[in-house]
């Protein structure tokens, strides 16, 4: 039958989610990992920062609030709470923002951290494409604490479809915990799954959204447009040229963990231009058995490793290291059979 493949965030146990293929090359050739892009891809906002006088300002302005006019302290600890009690985090936040021109411009960073990371809520995390006949984890990946609560999870799930005795037998040092464990999935913003031919009744969990939840709770549509102008013209205003375009800036897969980078431009150029989320599985393959992929270097040398999706501005530092042409020949190695038109990082 060949080996069967997940793409899994360690950090967040969660496999990406698709429709098409199960196979590496089917799951590379069909654009399986195309969604990583949405998934690792950092905005390029403007940072924002108030001045301090106009902080002051605005609240001598607001002093008969009674919320306004508490003890500076007292509020910070209101904020602090709200960010600390939310799971993810930041609706109530960004309604507090909303609320007064004081608290835009005392919480506007914090909000737009809040909504950066709700754009890529993957950008940072340890990242896997692991097949069925993987054995054990990459050394390093995980801690003790985190592989105990796999073993658990693994055991919830064996517990499903398996007897007693071979469960026992099938949880060993080379169990393939990152693969039996971890089953909830999780999709792009737009993505529907009809799963007609899974039998799988799961929900899929759909990242993003965390604005649109938080404008569900506005009493009126002018309200909701004053904030969606705030956000959209402040919060998420994107560097333009002298013409009052966006910036073009040249994009890129860092892997945060060797510091080395993919540059989108030179996969672009190649024969097989598929996006940087397939570049990454190629890269983070992990598997003992490369039968079905000779060509390709496996396991992968970045298994288990931390991304995002930048600029070239954020290797500018030194260090950074670009492996480019690697990347375009594990795309040639990977055994895809079409040549792919892949989604590029800032479309």
């Amino acid at each position: 039958m060949g080996q069967y493949w997940k793409f899994v965030n360690i950090d967040k146990r969660k496999q990406l989610a698709h429709e098409s293929g199960v196979r590496l090359r089917e799951m590379l050739g069909y654009r399986c990992l195309e969604p990583l892009v949405g998934l690792l891809r950092r905005p390029q906002w403007v940072p924002y920062l108030a001045p301090s006088y106009s902080i002051r300002t605005c609240k001598l302005k607001s002093l008969e609030s009674p919320l306004i006019s508490l003890p500076q302290e007292v509020i910070e600890q209101i904020v602090s709470l709200l960010v600390e009690d939310e799971e993810p985090g930041g609706e109530d936040l960004i309604c507090l923002a909303l609320t007064c021109s004081y608290f835009f411009r005392l919480l506007g960073p914090q909000v737009q951290t809040i909504l950066a990371d709700d754009e890529a809520p993957w950008a940072g995390d340890r990242l896997i494409f692991v097949g069925d006949y993987a054995n054990g984890i990459p050394e390093g990946v995980v801690t003790e604490a985190e592989r105990h609560q796999l073993v658990k999870m693994a055991r919830q799930e064996y517990e499903n479809h398996f007897e007693v005795d071979e469960i026992a037998e099938m949880m060993s040092e080379d169990s393939n915990l990152l693969y039996d464990a971890i089953t909830e999935e999780v999709a792009e913003r737009g993505a529907g799954f009809e799963r007609f031919h899974r039998n799988d009744p799961r929900e899929v969990e759909i990242f993003g959204g965390i604005f649109s939840r938080a404008q569900k709770r506005m009493v009126s549509t002018q309200e909701c447009k004053k904030a969606i102008d705030l956000i959209t013209g402040v919060l998420q205003h994107v560097p333009t040229d002298a013409s009052g375009h966006p910036r073009k800036r040249a994009a890129l897969l860092r892997n945060l963990t060797t510091k080395e980078f993919v540059l989108d431009d030179t996969v672009a150029q190649g024969r097989l231009y598929y996006s940087l989320g397939e570049v990454l599985g190629t890269f983070t393959a992990w598997t003992h058995d490369g039968s079905g992929n000779k060509a390709l270097d496996l396991p992968g040398r970045w298994a288990g490793h931390r991304f995002d999706i930048g600029c070239l501005e954020d290797v500018a530092e030194e260090g950074w290291k670009d492996v480019s042409d690697e990347a375009v020949d594990n795309l040639e190695n990977a055994g895809i059979d079409d040549e792919g038109v892949g989604r590029r990082a800032w479309e």
